[in-house]
């Protein structure tokens, strides 16, 4: 898709992106899209930036606009290489195949015994992160 292309070039040619959100983010899969391609966030602190993006190392989480200020002149200190690496461990579809896969056997499960269904075997697939 022509969007979807113009998107990530957008993303890959940006020193950074700033997500100075005031809503508290569930997942925040914007952020995530700019680590994919080794582009640093640069997001408030709270919600799901708190664990996907990683303090001074695939961007900034700030406060107040000092904070900001400081991560946007900050940068250029960031490892693209070491960003985008990340992101692949822990959002590409290889690795979230396997947690979809496992959560929607776990729904699975509640139409029998649910929490309390024993299985053969543990598939720990889904824990897989490749950092």
């Amino acid at each position: 898709c022509k969007i979807g292309q113009e998107k990530i070039q957008l993303l890959q040619r940006a020193k950074a992106l700033f997500l100075p959100t005031m809503y508290v983010e569930p997942f925040g899969g914007t952020a995530a899209e700019a680590q994919l391609v080794g582009t640093p966030a640069i997001t408030t602190d709270f919600g799901a930036h708190t664990e996907n993006v990683e303090q001074g190392k695939t961007g900034y989480r700030c406060r107040t606009m000092n904070e900001f200020v400081h991560a946007a002149k900050s940068v250029d200190t960031l490892n693209p290489v070491y960003i985008r690496n990340r992101a692949v461990s822990l959002w590409s579809m290889d690795i979230i195949k396997w947690r979809y896969d496992h959560f929607f056997k776990q729904l699975y499960d509640l139409w029998g015994e649910g929490f309390n269904k024993i299985h053969e075997t543990i598939d720990e697939r889904w824990l897989r992160n490749y950092k």
